[in-house]
């Protein structure tokens, strides 16, 4: 007898979420750019070196190591909290609408959803020397209410690319039920 390979048993990963609708699919999820963290990490590591001077003035004396693993400890606590924020804010494209999730620290999640046939225009826009070399953008789509802004999104004009042929693609679709 013959085994199956493990591709062929294997079903097509399909990514979910809580508030899915039945039969809704989704088509894009995407991040903000790893930079948006780069001030904690650039006020992280002054406040190593900070810590630093002491032990490197006093290099025997135990109460001078003390700043420096307490500085240790608050500083990966910020960091680790920064990231939880970052990894956890997360917009989402599916056949019906656009998810935006916003994390904030632990206890402060925001969602925000938008339907495709309120979204009047999807644009995006690189600006800057950082963002041009780093590939990060703005991506604005446009609504009867409003302005949707997603900030700092890594390779916006591919992202731009997709949720505009996704939008596309659900204009076209005929409602349930006709």
């Amino acid at each position: 007898m013959a085994r199956k390979a493990k591709n062929e048993s294997a079903k097509p990963f399909k990514p979910q979420f809580p508030g899915q609708h039945e039969g809704e699919e989704v088509k894009l999820v995407f991040h903000q750019h790893p930079l948006v963290m780069r001030a904690q990490l650039i006020i992280g590591l002054l406040l190593i070196l900070a810590a630093l001077m002491p032990p490197l003035f006093w290099p025997l004396a135990d109460w001078a190591w003390t700043p420096l693993w307490i500085t240790l400890a608050f500083v990966v606590c910020y960091w680790f909290h920064r990231w939880f924020s970052w990894y956890f804010s997360v917009y989402i494209a599916t056949t019906e609408r656009l998810i935006e999730i916003k994390q904030r620290g632990f206890f402060n999640r925001k969602f925000s959803e938008y339907s495709y046939e309120i979204l009047q225009n999807v644009n995006y826009h690189i600006r800057g020397f950082q963002a041009v070399i780093f590939q990060f953008g703005d991506i604005t789509a446009q609504t009867y209410v409003g302005d949707v802004v997603m900030r700092m999104i890594y390779r916006p004009e591919l992202v731009h690319g997709q949720l505009v042929a996704i939008v596309r693609d659900s204009s076209q679709v005929a409602p349930p039920g006709l």
